[in-house]
């Protein structure tokens, strides 16, 4: 089974990911909020891979991008690292360069993230998996669908064209709720829930839940929306 230590500067988000990839055969090694911590954890447990957001961390004292890359690789030559990125493309390609294995937008689906941790961890690269927009792949950045939201007002100008209904759905979203769990907090049918949250992704310009929670949690959005009680 493959193992994964994630590094981002978000808990909840980090969180998310690793219940999803914990659903889909992955074995999360750990979770990382701070560069210091992640070359900790990366030097103990020696992940197969270290599934890392490196341009928030480098704010957070990592310091540059490439240094960062650079002490990972040192301190687990075995580890194959997957950096996590908004829709900087040149960014994403100068940690290539620094040694990085590949990159994945945080827009990309599930299934994406969860291709791109087992090609790296098969030494294959993780750039354009699929083909598909959305995942690493220059032609994917220009795609309006799949880039994330980087502006915080139009962030809250998307928020505000979805129905209460909906903003409900994408607090439960941004708290980790299955559908289930979300159809009996909001006291609605299955089928009622996967049609508002095809609402929010449509709202956000994003095609996952993943992100979606992205979004909300990276633009302050969770708490503009009241959760379900």
């Amino acid at each position: 089974m493959t193992s994964v230590l994630i590094a981002d500067d978000h808990r909840l988000f980090t969180e998310l990911v690793g219940a999803y990839l914990a659903e889909h055969g992955i074995e999360i090694a750990g979770v990382a909020a701070t560069g210091a911590e992640a070359l900790a954890r990366v030097r103990a447990d020696r992940p197969d891979v270290c599934l890392v957001h490196a341009a928030a961390l480098a704010d957070r004292g990592a310091g540059p991008v490439t240094a960062f890359l650079a002490q990972l690789a040192a301190c687990s030559p075995g580890t194959r690292v997957v950096v996590l990125t908004e829709a900087d493309v040149p960014g994403a390609q100068a940690a290539i360069a620094a040694g990085a294995a590949g990159y994945v937008r945080k827009s990309a689906s599930g299934e994406d993230l969860v291709d791109a941790i087992e090609r790296a961890a098969r030494g294959e690269a993780a750039i354009g998996v699929a083909g598909r927009p959305g995942v690493g792949s220059a032609a994917g950045a220009d795609d309006p669908v799949d880039d994330p939201v980087d502006d915080a007002a139009e962030a809250r100008r998307r928020l505000a064209t979805l129905r209460a209904r909906e903003r409900e759905c994408l607090a439960l979203i941004a708290g980790g709720a299955s559908t289930e769990e979300m159809a009996a907090t909001m006291g609605v049918t299955v089928a009622t829930v996967r049609s508002h949250v095809r609402a929010v992704l449509a709202a956000l310009g994003v095609h996952s839940r993943l992100g979606a929670a992205s979004v909300a949690l990276r633009h302050g959005l969770v708490g503009s929306v009241p959760r379900a009680s």
